[in-house]
């Protein structure tokens, strides 16, 4: 496989675009309510660095950070939501059970959670190799809940601390499991791993390898390059959060942006993980509604970062605490601040005690409710519950 990933030529990318061709998404293609004239974009349209502050917020989250080591050696739970490919399901977990083999030592589980109400879990399991029964489980979901809440089911009940994604219609390389149990043990403290990936046809034929020169700085400007192979510890999850619907299909990017606010995602060198190129794969089939989704989650953060890096004098907006835990928000919330009567104001019901990682999530969930709003004028009128 490495010989093969040497000699693959980059120029195969466009074998990629000719058969399944980039959206490019007019502004006449919006929604009717006009999103350029949203709140976020009313306060970005002032704020001409705006992806300078993101990065500044990154690079303080980021600084100094002081995370728990997991425990040695590691343990993977494999999670593969289910839905409408049973014929590459089955390549799917042959490609597990290979990886698993490189692996004897390590504790591994599989969880399949079935998202298609037309697919029988008898069904599924008839296409579970010998060496994955003992370890692999199925979770129904009794109607189709979607990608976002199908996965936050898997994190939950998943019994090992390194949960790896991985979705129906993929692979993983051979030696997957092997290189990433050598790559934890080498950063012990990190939390978010993502691999580079190889593009395969339908038939599994090799169309490219990427080369991903990017790092975790890029996410904001250039999309979501910290993708396939996604190894994210369970705990991470309990501490920022889990999935969220209103980004279902890009669901995936906001959670890395998340992420990036509190601690440094780790991109490995190492081609671990099989994207197959189909006519029914997301990022085809979707492309224009993933599109939008995606400007809205770089807008929100785009804002999350003016609101992390603002001066009292900065802060667009400023919100009224009320509930038990008012004071303690007041306070903390506007620390180094001086409050300002000029700005729209916003009431805010905090049920959560005060802290560092309570108020980054909270400013995202405000910079989230800014993008939703059509105006500043709409600010006033809104309450949020934190």
């Amino acid at each position: 496989m490495e010989n093969a990933i040497l000699n693959v030529n980059e120029t195969d990318t466009q074998r990629i675009l000719r058969d399944f061709p980039e959206v490019d998404i007019p502004n006449t293609f919006l929604p009717e309510n006009n999103r350029q004239d949203s709140c976020a974009k009313v306060i970005l349209n002032r704020q001409q660095d705006s992806e300078a502050l993101f990065l500044q917020s990154v690079f303080n989250a980021q600084n100094g950070h002081h995370l728990p080591i997991a425990p040695q050696p590691p343990a993977f739970s494999i999670i593969i939501p289910f839905y409408a490919h049973l014929d590459y399901l089955k390549i799917c977990l042959e490609s597990v059970a290979l990886s698993v083999r490189h692996v004897p030592e390590i504790p591994v589980e599989i969880l399949i959670i079935n998202d298609d109400p037309n697919v029988s879990e008898q069904v599924l399991a008839s296409l579970i190799p010998d060496n994955l029964r003992k370890m692999l489980r199925i979770i129904d979901n009794e109607k189709n809940l979607g990608i976002c809440e199908s996965l936050n089911r898997a994190v939950e009940a998943a019994h090992y601390h390194w949960l790896v994604h991985l979705d129906c219609d993929d692979m993983l390389v051979e030696k997957s499991l092997r290189i990433l149990t050598s790559r934890i043990k080498k950063y012990p403290s990190v939390r978010y791993i993502s691999s580079r990936m190889l593009d395969v046809d339908e038939n599994g034929g090799l169309l490219r390898c990427r080369l991903r020169s990017e790092n975790s700085s890029h996410l904001i400007s250039h999309g979501m390059v910290a993708g396939h192979l996604k190894a994210i510890r369970k705990d991470l999850f309990q501490d920022i959060g889990g999935y969220f619907k209103i980004y279902e299909g890009c669901q995936d990017y906001e959670f890395a942006l998340r992420a990036s606010l509190f601690e440094p995602l780790l991109f490995l060198p190492d081609y671990l993980y099989k994207y197959r190129w189909h006519g029914k794969t997301q990022s085809v089939s979707k492309a224009k509604r993933q599109m939008e989704t995606t400007n809205r989650i770089v807008e929100t953060y785009l804002l999350t970062g003016l609101f992390l890096s603002a001066s009292g004098r900065d802060i667009p907006i400023f919100p009224d605490f009320e509930g038990e835990y008012a004071s303690d928000w007041q306070q903390g919330f506007f620390a180094n601040m001086s409050e300002s009567h000029n700005r729209p104001r916003i009431s805010v019901t905090v049920r959560s005690p005060f802290n560092k990682m309570n108020r980054r999530l909270f400013i995202i969930r405000l910079a989230r409710l800014m993008a939703d709003l059509s105006g500043l004028a709409d600010a006033s009128a809104t309450h949020l519950t934190f």
